[in-house]
C-alpha cells in the first residue's frame, strides 16, 4: 500500500474515534443527570436519595384495608423543598429536616406514595409502614 492509502485509513480512523468519544461524552452526561436520584421501593418501604430533585416520583404500597398502620418518615434537604403524600391522606413538606410518625387507616390495598421535590438538593425522603397490632 502506498502513503496515500495509509493517510486515508488513519484519517478515517481518527474521525471515527472522535465521533465515538463525542457521542460517549454526550450519553454519559445525559445518564449522569438521571443518576442524581436513587430510589428503593418495597411493598411497605420507600426511599429516595438525591443530589438534585425537582420532580415527582410515585410508588404504590401494598397494605391491608381498614387496618391501622404507623407511617414513619424522615425527610432531609439542604436547599429547596421536599415533601411526600400518601393517598392524599398525609401531606408532609419541609425545607430542612423533618421526621416523625403518623397512624393511619387505608381505604385501598395499594395506596399511592408520592414524593415531590422543588429545587431540592442533597437529601433523602424515607417512608416506612408498620402494621399496628
Amino acid at each position: 500500500m502506498d502513503m496515500l492509502t495509509w493517510f486515508f485509513l488513519i484519517s478515517f480512523g481518527v474521525i471515527i474515534l472522535t465521533v465515538i468519544i463525542f457521542f460517549t461524552i454526550f450519553i454519559v452526561k445525559k445518564s449522569r443527570k438521571k443518576l442524581r436520584i436513587t430510589t428503593y421501593f418495597w411493598p411497605k418501604k420507600a426511599t429516595v436519595n438525591f443530589r438534585i430533585f425537582d420532580l415527582n416520583i410515585t410508588h404504590n404500597f401494598l397494605v391491608w384495608r381498614k387496618k391501622e398502620y404507623e407511617v414513619v418518615y424522615d425527610l432531609l434537604t439542604e436547599q429547596g423543598e421536599i415533601g411526600f403524600s400518601i393517598d392524599q391522606q398525609i401531606k408532609i413538606k419541609t425545607t430542612s429536616r423533618k421526621s416523625g410518625s403518623v397512624i393511619i387507616k387505608f381505604n385501598r390495598f395499594t395506596p399511592t406514595f408520592s414524593c415531590k421535590g422543588v429545587q431540592a438538593k442533597n437529601g433523602y425522603c424515607k417512608v416506612r409502614l408498620y402494621r399496628k397490632k
